[in-house]
């Protein structure tokens, strides 16, 4: 489960990285400083991740590809250009990341899973925070 966690983070690190750098139009004010912070805390939080698998002894994922099959999150391509597609893919990545937390801690049982605990907590701030932000740009 840690590796899948970690997979993801990376995947969706790299995807919003692009997204953030990308970034332009009317939905620049809205997104561009939100999917920093996005990115800033998955990197901050990737590499305790990855300490928590070593010390477990996990087998740590090193290649791109090695994490495109672990995760779940498709990465994002160069061919998709609709920016307004693309944020919301983010907010569907978001609630599946959670998702992923949730049967990470229901697995752990009575183990305290400070890692995966913690991530889902600020994942779901960070939904909380996405879907303000996707309401009033798209007026939903």
């Amino acid at each position: 489960m840690l590796c899948k966690v970690f997979a993801d983070f990376k995947v969706f690190s790299n995807k919003v990285h692009v997204l953030h750098t990308c970034m332009c139009g009317e939905l620049f004010l809205q997104y561009h400083s939100f999917l920093w912070e996005v990115y800033e805390y998955l990197e901050d939080n990737i590499d305790g991740i990855m300490e928590d698998m070593v010390q477990l002894k996990y087998s740590v994922p090193y290649s791109l590809d090695e994490l495109l099959e672990e995760s779940d999150i498709v990465e994002l391509t160069k061919t998709e250009k609709d920016i307004s597609k693309q944020i919301l893919i983010v907010g569907e990545d978001l609630k599946y990341m959670i998702s992923n937390l949730q049967k990470g801690i229901e697995l752990s049982g009575e183990k305290k899973d400070f890692v995966i605990q913690n991530n889902l907590i600020d994942l779901q701030k960070q939904l909380r925070i996405f879907e303000r932000k996707n309401r009033s740009s798209f007026n939903c």
